[in-house]
C-alpha cells in the first residue's frame, strides 16, 4: 500500500498559533513586571495537583533557575503564595526569617544571586490559579507604585490563564465564575510579618 496520509483536523493548526500567541503574552508580563521593578529574573507559575506549582513561562537571567528550585524542593514564596492566596514579599531572602522558613530553598537562591523575591497569587475569588514572582540581585521592599502596577499585570496574566485553562478543558467548578477578577485588586496591602518576610492580608 502506498504511504499512509496524514489525518488533517480542522482548526488544530489555529489552535496551536493561538496557545503560541497566549504564552508569548503571559511572557511579555513577566518582562514588563521585570523592568517595572528593576528584577533580574521574573516567572510566572501554574498550579498543579496537590498544591505543586510548575513553572509556564520566565523571562531574566535566573527566572528559569528560580523556578526550578522551588520546583524541586518544593519549597519557597511561590508555595506559601499559592497556599495562602496572599503576596509573600521577601525582601531580604538572606535573612534568619527566610532561611528559618525555607532551610533549602533561601540558601540555594542566594548562591545563584537573587537577594529578594516578591510572590503574588493569580487569583479567582479565593482561590489561586498560579504565581507571578520577581526576583531581584538587591535587598530591600517593593515600593508602593511598583506593587500596584504588579497586582495589575497580575490580573492580566490571570485573564490569559483563564483562557487558556478553558480551551484546553482543565477548568474545574471554581473557574466557571470567569467574570470574577483578581482577589488582589483593591485590597489593601498590610505587613503582618518581619524579619524579611512580610505578608499581605486583605482582611486587616
Amino acid at each position: 500500500m502506498g504511504s499512509e496520509q496524514q489525518r488533517h483536523v480542522p482548526g488544530a493548526e489555529a489552535d496551536v498559533d493561538v496557545d503560541q500567541n497566549r504564552q508569548a503574552a503571559v511572557r511579555q508580563i513577566c518582562i514588563a513586571c521585570g523592568i517595572r521593578t528593576d528584577a533580574v529574573g521574573t516567572a510566572i507559575y501554574l498550579r498543579g495537583a496537590q498544591g505543586a506549582v510548575h513553572p509556564f513561562t520566565t523571562a531574566g537571567f535566573c527566572g528559569e533557575e528560580v523556578g526550578e528550585l522551588q520546583t524541586v524542593l518544593a519549597e519557597g514564596p511561590a508555595f506559601m503564595s499559592l497556599r495562602q492566596t496572599w503576596p509573600v514579599l521577601v525582601p531580604d531572602l538572606a535573612a534568619p526569617r527566610s532561611t528559618e522558613r525555607w532551610p533549602r530553598f533561601a540558601p540555594a537562591a542566594v548562591e545563584i544571586g537573587v537577594a529578594a523575591v516578591f510572590a503574588f497569587p493569580l487569583t479567582l475569588a479565593a482561590r489561586s490559579l498560579g504565581i507571578l514572582e520577581i526576583h531581584r540581585d538587591h535587598c530591600g521592599a517593593l515600593l508602593p507604585g511598583e506593587i500596584a502596577d504588579v497586582v495589575h499585570l497580575a490580573d492580566a496574566a490571570t485573564a490569559l490563564v483563564l483562557d487558556r485553562s478553558a480551551r484546553s478543558g482543565r477548568t474545574d467548578e471554581q473557574d466557571d465564575d470567569r467574570a470574577a477578577r483578581s482577589g488582589l485588586t483593591g485590597r489593601r496591602l498590610s505587613p503582618v510579618a518581619s524579619d524579611g518576610a512580610m505578608f499581605t492580608n486583605g482582611d486587616k
